[in-house]
């Protein structure tokens, strides 16, 4: 045999061979303790760590309190799954350092950590790399920048172990206490069994995620306080959380897809009943006209022939400036906008080349949201709910400017990108002595308006003329319509309502909002706002098989 034809294994071989072996020869050992099915289940589980590393290691703890895995054989399962997940980033790095160098993903989050040039921080990778598995949104881009920058695949290897090694334990065991007292809990609410032990790792890895980012910003309590202060202003992923919780409690209940889609056929004139995607202006052709503010769809095209468009629906309409101009697809009052002159429309049509509506603006001074829904079969639904909509307003000192009142306000300053964008040319005026300014002439809570319950304002009459309304829709049995009116007692009596839009199964029963509300209230409203649509949709399931 030729000895050059042997090729002889590189030191850092060797060195990676020295890292991995002890980590080897102690899953060996395990693994011969183990019965072929709870190895195939350790597998399993090592292998989940490349999905979510800390959901594994949560879903760990619960597997020890039941029995399944004994603490180390679950401890270990999650580091060498994890391990491994770490090399594999790294090798992306390493092989693919061409493609992934300058990206602007890669460079934006290395700025968001403080690091602008690659090369210069491979001095500081070996503490970084430990750190990363105790900071949220490290490992990825750093694990990617070990292999970019070269780093020796031993060091590497040693210093993503130690860090789970620390990890994983930690995570695993109290999991497994926290998991014990959670599970029980939810599982007198829910079917038990697997169900509560997904639920139990939901919540306790939303727990961790946010310990952790709270631990990564010196500055984030102050602000995070002040933000379960006003509750209204929560991300919508936190808000929406236990509607998530209850439709994977649906789907453990009935072990079906088909049943947990059923929702989606609640309204069969919208695509998934009004789920996302739907066109606005197909929804409002379905409305009676004599109700439905003028609208006129915009098709993509030449902005001189879209804003032709927008000229002629004045005319044909017979109003004047100005009006709303928003996207036919849109999503909680995203690029909605008053324009009040030609040279406005020609600005928002040039940045919104997508297919717009244009409306013919009521000037209110009032906007109501009314939820309603109706069974399949009934003449006579119910008004679920009825939000107050208040525009936000400032009243000037003469001495401060919009940008200084905006900023000093308790509730505008939450929202103070928003107006800074809309406002843009009259930040620096100083509005007067008891000058009003209305920030905002769209209904929209994302837009600055405050949600108040509107109960007060349910009338007998109202809710025959919603009902009315929502009759002549074919296929329509739930959803918010968005109506302006010029006096409370129009609205009382259900005469001269003008509907702005009117939105499907993801619409909200928004008086949920309610600054002076509850956040407990609010999801039990919006819990049953969900079963109600569930309902609908089952009944139309079940109509739609008895026809076939």
């Amino acid at each position: 045999m030729n000895v050059d034809l042997v090729r002889r294994p590189s030191a850092a071989s060797l060195r990676l061979l020295l890292v991995l072996l002890p980590l080897a020869v102690v899953t060996v050992v395990v693994s011969q303790t183990l019965d072929a099915r709870t190895a195939k289940e350790l597998v399993l589980l090592a292998l989940s760590t490349l999905v979510s590393e800390d959901a594994a290691c949560i879903a760990a703890g619960h597997f020890v309190v039941q029995g399944r895995f004994s603490a180390p054989a679950a401890v270990l399962a999650c580091v060498v799954g994890i391990v491994v997940g770490d090399l594999a980033l790294y090798a992306v790095g390493r092989v693919f350092r061409s493609r992934i160098d300058g990206s602007a993903w890669l460079v934006n989050r290395l700025k968001r950590f403080g690091w602008d040039k690659l090369d210069t921080t491979r001095d500081k990778l070996p503490g970084l790399l430990v750190a990363a598995r105790f900071t949220p949104g490290m490992r990825l881009p750093l694990y990617l920048l070990a292999g970019m920058t070269r780093l020796p695949v031993a060091r590497f290897t040693l210093l993503v172990s130690l860090g789970a090694i620390v990890w994983v334990p930690a995570v695993v065991l109290a999991s497994a206490w926290l998991g014990d007292k959670l599970s029980d809990f939810i599982s007198t609410y829910s079917p038990g069994g697997v169900g509560s032990i997904v639920l139990s790792t939901l919540f306790l890895l939303v727990v961790l995620r946010v310990t952790l980012w709270l631990a990564s910003r010196k500055r984030a309590l102050p602000a995070v306080t002040e933000r379960v202060a006003r509750w209204e202003f929560w991300p919508m992923w936190v808000f929406y959380f236990p509607v998530a919780v209850y439709a994977l409690l649906r789907l453990v209940r009935y072990r079906s897809i088909s049943r947990l889609t059923e929702v989606t056929r609640v309204n069969p004139c919208m695509p998934l009943g009004g789920l996302v995607g739907e066109s606005k202006s197909d929804i409002l052709r379905l409305i009676p006209a004599q109700v439905v503010l003028p609208f006129q769809t915009i098709d993509p095209g030449p902005a001189q022939q879209r804003l032709d468009v927008v000229l002629h629906f004045l005319t044909h309409s017979k109003i004047d400036w100005p009006v709303i101009l928003k996207p036919d697809v849109g999503q909680r009052g995203e690029g909605v906008r008053r324009v009040d002159s030609v040279d406005e429309a020609r600005d928002y049509l040039n940045r919104h080349e997508h297919k717009l509506v244009v409306q013919a603006f009521h000037a209110g001074p009032y906007e109501v949201g009314i939820f309603y829904h109706r069974l399949p079969g009934q003449i006579v639904g119910e008004i679920f709910s009825i939000t107050d909509k208040v525009f936000p307003v400032l009243t000037g000192n003469g001495v401060a400017t919009l940008r200084q009142l905006i900023e000093r306000h308790p509730r505008f300053k939450r929202q103070r990108d928003v107006f800074f964008t809309t406002l843009a040319s009259r930040l620096e005026d100083v509005p007067a002595m008891g000058e009003l300014v209305k920030l905002s002439d769209t209904g929209n809570h994302c837009r600055g308006t405050m949600f108040r319950d509107g109960a007060p304002l349910h009338t007998p009459e109202l809710a025959r003329a919603i009902n009315d309304i929502a009759v002549q829709i074919p296929g329509f049995y739930f959803g918010r319509f968005d109506i302006r009116y010029k006096d409370p007692q129009s609205l009382a009596a259900g005469t001269d309502l003008s509907i702005i839009e009117l939105n499907g199964l993801t619409s909200e029963a928004t008086h949920i909002y309610d600054p002076d509300g509850s956040p407990w209230i609010a999801w039990k409203t919006l819990l049953k706002q969900w079963r109600i649509a569930y309902r609908i949709g089952h009944a139309h399931a079940m109509l739609d098989g008895s026809r076939s």
